[in-house]
């Protein structure tokens, strides 16, 4: 069923559609509200044990996610949307509770890391079945935008509230309890995603098992990509883009915050409280954008990436002032939404459900693949410069991806819609 089959539903909170909609959001704050949790704790944990050196413990992470988004397609793809994402919360509910014993009991580090892993497996086939599934809802083209923007700025609210009530505990310290509130969250999601699913009706709940062969199924999201240079673009963005915030904002701000003067500007609380602007930031980009018509989606993702390129520049030159950092936080953040909800533009009128769940798992790993080249080149550019000039080279980076946008655009090269395709039966 592509898109333009889809039956129209009135008002986009009225009747079963909205009570739908209604758990999709709740499962999707409980879900992104517990990875806050648990990054911004696990990641410090690193930091402070491992210092530079951390860049590899993430880079195994990272190289997990890839792995997992392209050699797992071929098993989660055999589940409703709604039902995957539920097992999928139920195994994130298991590694936050080996990651609170590691760190509360002093378990090792490599517990840590299986902890880790499990979380980064998870994340290609859950974000993927999300959207994917969110284009079973039968909701009309109108409605489906404002749903997009409401789902990714669930995720986007949980920047500010995630960060809020880890700098909170910090503060008070009681690190622990962060992480702890994870367990919480994950069994929530899980519960949330199986009553949707069990809620669809007959005739609107997707067929259970995709009848392609397994090896075809790991290639057939980039075999669809491919044959679009505008989703070619997309995809090399995201990668760049992930890449940048990984290491020149989540790595080397946290390096620069460590190695501050001990006080209000120093330590996990001003990490969390950058992080919180950050997703200020986020929420500004997506109320701005969702209230736009997206007439020209790839003219909001070049318009992004050049807006982020712009925040890092100006990252690079605040060195450890907690003030700036948060600014320039919130800036870089702008960038993001337009480019995130013009691509569920893109793929949202050309693709159905199907077709959409494989390639935003597409989008997925080529967002974990950057964040892994980053890592990987982390400790060589370290002993080559300061955090500040990886900040800055970061930054270049995502002027060079917004220049090539414009110069594609110039050329018409990106412009034209993508058609509809029909690779799954």
């Amino acid at each position: 069923m592509t898109q333009a089959t889809i039956q129209r539903s009135g008002g986009l909170w009225s009747g079963r559609n909205g009570r739908r909609l209604l758990l999709l959001l709740s499962s999707e704050l409980a879900g992104a509200l517990g990875i806050e949790f648990f990054n911004i704790t696990v990641l410090w944990h690193l930091i402070k044990m491992l210092g530079a050196d951390g860049a590899y413990y993430l880079a195994a992470v990272l190289l997990c996610a890839v792995m997992s988004g392209v050699l797992g397609a071929g098993l989660f793809d055999r589940a409703r949307p709604f039902r995957r994402t539920a097992g999928l919360n139920l195994l994130r509910l298991a590694a936050a509770a080996l990651a609170v014993a590691c760190i509360v009991g002093g378990w090792p580090l490599a517990w840590l890391l299986v902890s880790s892993l499990c979380l980064s497996a998870s994340r290609p086939h859950l974000d993927a079945a999300l959207i994917g599934g969110l284009t079973t809802l039968r909701l009309e083209d109108a409605a489906l935008q404002k749903a997009n923007a409401m789902v990714d700025n669930a995720a986007r609210l949980t920047r500010i509230a995630g960060p809020g009530l880890a700098a909170l505990m910090a503060w008070l310290g009681n690190e622990a309890l962060a992480l702890s509130l994870t367990l919480a969250c994950f069994g929530g999601a899980s519960v949330l995603q199986w009553r949707l699913d069990r809620s669809l009706d007959a005739d609107a709940r997707p067929a259970a098992v995709e009848r392609l062969p397994y090896r075809d199924t790991l290639i057939a999201g980039f075999r669809i990509a491919g044959r679009s240079p505008a989703l070619v673009y997309c995809f090399l963005s995201q990668m760049v883009n992930a890449g940048a915030w990984y290491l020149g904002f989540v790595f080397s701000a946290a390096l620069v915050l460590s190695s501050a003067p001990a006080g209000a500007s120093a330590g996990v609380g001003a990490f969390a409280t950058a992080s919180l602007c950050y997703g200020l930031g986020n929420i500004g980009g997506n109320l701005v954008t969702s209230r736009l018509a997206i007439q020209r989606p790839m003219h909001f993702i070049v318009a992004g990436r050049a807006l982020s390129a712009f925040g890092y520049f100006l990252l690079a030159a605040v060195d450890a002032r907690l003030a700036g950092i948060c600014l320039c936080a919130a800036l870089i953040a702008l960038g993001t939404p337009p480019a995130d909800l013009a691509f569920l533009k893109v793929l949202q009128t050309g693709y159905d459900w199907r077709e959409v769940t494989k390639l935003y798992r597409v989008k997925v790993v080529a967002e974990y693949a950057g964040m892994l080249l980053m890592m990987v080149a982390a400790p060589g550019l370290l002993r080559l410069t300061s955090p500040s000039g990886v900040i800055a080279i970061c930054g270049g980076a995502m002027g060079i991806v917004a220049l090539a946008g414009y110069v594609l655009l110039k050329r018409q090269s990106v412009i034209t819609p993508i058609a509809v395709t029909h690779d799954v039966e």
